[in-house]
């Protein structure tokens, strides 16, 4: 009898795990070039997270606004530099999952620095 609570509690754990979100490649790897870049995402599906992730170099993020498909916008301030000490940074949607249209980064990288962006 002791054994079955233990078989419940293993699937109970796997199935957590299965239903975790997976990060979704949302851009190649790329540089911010001109210190205001406007990114077009790919994704149909709704997204309720961003994540920028460091890949080389040393990229200065302040802000981002979001252009959802329905016409509305997000104003994230971010203000945060991702390099070898700061790998990535996160941030939700505002409201339920959406789909969004474009992101308009604005920012600096040094030369040969590269991100990428997920959603979530």
């Amino acid at each position: 009898m002791k054994v079955l609570p233990s078989i419940l509690c293993l699937v109970a754990l796997a199935s957590v795990a299965s239903a975790e979100t997976v990060a979704v490649p949302l851009t190649d790897v790329m540089p911010l070039s001109r210190g205001r870049d406007a990114i077009r995402i790919r994704e149909a599906a709704p997204l309720s997270q961003i994540e920028f992730r460091w890949v080389n170099g040393s990229t200065r993020i302040d802000r981002v606004y979001v252009k959802f498909a329905d016409g509305t916008s997000q104003v994230v301030d971010l203000a945060v530099v991702l390099d070898a000490n700061l790998s990535s940074i996160r941030f939700a949607i505002a409201g339920t999952p959406r789909d969004i249209d474009q992101l308009i980064v604005v920012g600096t990288s040094t030369r040969r620095s590269n991100l990428q962006l997920f959603g979530l």
